[in-house]
């Protein structure tokens, strides 16, 4: 059902241009399901006339959490809010991953590549919750791209990180990172959300495997 609701800003928490903000919407993020989204308007004023769509980072009976990086207006926009500020709030929106009984006991891998972690988080937490073995490969450019990844291990998820530049983890591309993960063993499912190139290139890895 698709709802649209009133959130008060709970908290905010920022690193260089990425953004995480935490919600009371407990309408929302009592029927949210990983992998779904809501469109926040970001400002009462006639301009930007358009919602944002964002992904859930996190959602609970108390709430939902939203994590992007400042790209835009309305993105800039969304940063500056502070703590008891009101949204409005629109969802949650889309078809969301497919989490089944079938994910039980599984080696469940989850790709992410920069901004494109948001929603693996959600969908982590589910899959750990019903006993898939889920490990998190979190990608960037370099190590301001990859912020998450303390929040990654605090939910006890298996994580290993990438930077482009060596500066974290492992040096070179997430796919790169995924291919000598599957070499120590075989992924029975692949999770995937990040820039075009890098899903283009985890579909085309999957096929193969």
């Amino acid at each position: 059902m698709t709802i649209d609701r009133r959130a008060r800003v709970l908290s905010i928490e920022k690193w260089d241009d990425y953004v995480l903000l935490r919600l009371a919407c407990p309408s929302v993020g009592r029927t949210a399901r990983p992998g779904q989204f809501v469109m926040v308007k970001v400002s009462a004023e006639p301009f930007p006339l358009l919602r944002r769509p964002l992904s859930l980072h996190a959602a609970d009976a108390s709430g939902i959490s939203l994590f992007f990086k400042v790209c835009g207006l309305g993105t800039e926009i969304l940063s500056r809010k502070r703590d008891g500020d009101v949204l409005d709030v629109l969802g949650p929106l889309g078809k969301g991953f497919s989490v089944s009984e079938a994910l039980r006991g599984k080696r469940v891998v989850l790709v992410g590549g920069g901004r494109g972690a948001a929603p693996l988080f959600f969908l982590g937490g589910e899959l750990k919750a019903l006993g898939a073995r889920v490990e998190m490969l979190y990608g960037g450019r370099c190590l301001s791209d990859i912020p998450l990844r303390h929040e990654f291990e605090a939910a006890g998820l298996t994580l290993a990180c990438s930077t482009d530049d060596g500066a974290f983890g492992y040096r070179g591309l997430v796919t790169d990172l995924l291919r000598e993960t599957a070499s120590r063993g075989p992924a029975d499912f692949v999770f995937a959300c990040g820039p075009e190139a890098m899903m283009k290139a985890v579909a085309g890895w999957a096929r193969k495997e």
